[in-house]
């Protein structure tokens, strides 16, 4: 479980718990010095270095890559991965609206061999 901060509006935040396998993917946001965290559901936030937080999740059993500098995405709540766009879902048919994740350009071939490897059944496809 994560200690995050939820927003409930402009002025409030409460602290949850948060499951990590409920995490789709994480970002640290440099100019609010925070990990922005994004699940199904909502949008966290908590403080600390992105960078160990991959190690104790990592430690704890759980699949995270660096998908780019700062960017950590749960290899197994991917679904889907956009060739052209070099983008990762986590839903099955992705609308304009759906989260997605970006992959950087220079790691994108070495992350889909990796996510691959790790779930076979991953689809990974150029839209039509």
């Amino acid at each position: 479980m994560l200690e995050v901060i939820r927003e409930l509006d402009k002025h409030t935040v409460e602290t949850v718990q948060l499951a990590a396998d409920a995490v789709w993917f994480m970002e640290y946001d440099r100019r609010k010095d925070r990990i922005v965290i994004h699940a199904q559901d909502s949008i966290y936030y908590m403080k600390g270095s992105i960078k160990h937080l991959e190690i104790h999740l990592r430690d704890e059993g759980y699949r995270f890559l660096e998908v780019d500098r700062g960017t950590l995405i749960n290899a197994d709540n991917i679904v889907w991965i956009n060739l052209v766009r070099k983008e990762a879902f986590f839903e099955p048919y992705p609308t304009r609206k759906s989260k997605r994740c970006g992959i950087a350009h220079h790691r994108f071939l070495n992350t889909v061999d990796e996510l691959h490897r790790m779930n076979p059944s991953l689809s990974i496809t150029s839209p039509a």
